[in-house]
């Protein structure tokens, strides 16, 4: 069955939308998701709503690797942990999936620090 894809994305919608993501990640629809997932971003990073940028970017995080684009993952996953800093967005990677357990693995193998930004958090 196909999912309609929002026409309007707006503040007002955004959760309904996440939800529309998560759904469609949980069907293997990652390209899908990631389509409404740069619509709503650009949204909230316009409007410098950081918690939910942080969200959406550890949502676009296991999209990307969810298609096979691990570089693009990782470097989504170093903007969301930069973000994120000391802010205590916890809850945001871990509601993500085990798809970044994966990728911080891989950060560090790779030479990647994000220890110190995930102890901070």
């Amino acid at each position: 069955q196909k999912l309609m894809v929002l026409d309007t994305i707006t503040y007002a919608r955004e959760d309904v939308t996440v939800a529309a993501v998560r759904f469609l990640l949980d069907q293997n629809r990652a390209g899908d998701g990631q389509a409404l997932l740069t619509r709503l971003a650009t949204l909230v990073q316009a409007d410098g709503r950081n918690g939910s940028l942080i969200k959406l970017l550890a949502l676009q995080t296991a999209a990307f690797h969810m298609q096979g684009q691990t570089e693009a993952a990782l470097n989504c996953l170093d903007s969301a942990l930069s973000l994120a800093g000391s802010e205590g967005f916890m809850r945001s990677f871990l509601d993500a999936g085990p798809h970044l357990a994966e990728l911080l693995i891989i950060m560090q193998s790779q030479g990647r620090e994000p220890r110190q930004t995930i102890e901070a958090l």
